[in-house]
């Protein structure tokens, strides 16, 4: 069975199941609002998922030849870190929603769970990037100071913020089960302070990669290896920046109960394509695509 046949089934199996849950919704007593919007953020979750799984299995054999066979270093580390644990993250956030827990004590430390374990995966993934951006910028000291201080401060600024977020939550136990077991009866939009600060942090290493890019370009010509390190990170962060500006914008005008709507997607987004650039650069790598001139670049730091 190939990965279409399997998609698609899976894709009905989900519709079907689905529409059965919206007619259990709409028999309910349950605000029709909030239940539409409970089932939309049920579907977004269910696709990113999927998303998930699909590029897993897409990258699944570089994977093994790139990174699996090479030493050990800071790098791999981080690389299968950002890899593996938005399925820890996922398999918690559907806990959150699908499972059948009794209290609402059970649904705060899922979803409390959940939230933190999302900043340190998103935050695992910035550091890769910005050692990647560092080692662009062939390790220039002053810059690397700068990042250091800017880093902490992007780390100061999304715990306390999801700190401040999840104080203000109050957690029910949903009369929609099976399609959404716990959901948020009280809560504020300082989640959206979360995505501002990584759009304005994305913003500062879209720059530098941006103008590192011009100079390199100008002066090697279009190498096919740099080619991938500056093209795929440009088109990276433009789309986490605009996901992240999307995220914001959600939390900020639309009614409360759509704050989470697109956060497992972003952060499963994230990870993805932080791992495809990597996996993209070692790929080019190992054919030696590279000319003499550019031996100086820090490949191995730039590759995990």
């Amino acid at each position: 069975m190939d990965l279409a046949t399997l998609g698609l089934i899976t894709y009905v199996v989900w519709v079907f199941w689905l529409s059965k849950c919206f007619t259990s919704a709409l028999s309910s007593s349950f605000d029709f609002a909030r239940s539409r919007s409970l089932m939309e953020s049920v579907v977004v979750k269910v696709a990113s998922l999927i998303m998930l799984i699909y590029d897993y299995l897409l990258t699944l054999d570089l994977e093994v030849k790139l990174i699996w066979k090479a030493d050990w270093n800071l790098g791999k580390f981080l690389f299968l870190l950002t890899r593996y644990l938005p399925f820890f993250d996922t398999a918690v956030v559907l806990y959150y929603q699908f499972s059948p827990v009794h209290t609402s004590r059970q649904c705060e430390i899922a979803y409390q769970y959940s939230a933190w374990m999302f900043v340190v995966g998103m935050t695992i993934a910035e550091l890769l990037l910005t050692i990647r951006t560092w080692a662009v910028w062939e390790k220039d000291i002053r810059l690397g100071v700068a990042l250091s201080i800017l880093y902490a401060g992007f780390l100061v600024a999304e715990y306390v913020a999801v700190g401040l977020y999840l104080k203000s939550l109050t957690h029910e136990v949903s009369p929609l089960q099976p399609l959404v077991t716990c959901f948020v009866s009280n809560m504020n939009r300082l989640l959206s302070i979360c995505w501002i600060v990584l759009m304005a942090y994305d913003a500062v290493i879209f720059t530098l990669i941006a103008i590192q890019a011009i100079r390199t370009f100008r002066l090697w010509g279009n190498v096919p290896l740099l080619r991938v390190i500056y093209q795929d990170g440009i088109i990276y962060f433009a789309y986490l920046f605009g996901l992240s500006f999307l995220n914001a914008i959600i939390i900020l005008k639309l009614p409360l109960e759509y704050v989470n709507l697109l956060s497992l997607m972003e952060r499963i987004a994230h990870a993805l394509l932080t791992c495809r650039i990597i996996l993209h650069i070692r790929e080019l790598d190992a054919r030696n695509t590279r000319p003499r001139e550019i031996e100086e670049i820090a490949l191995m730091d730039l590759t995990a």
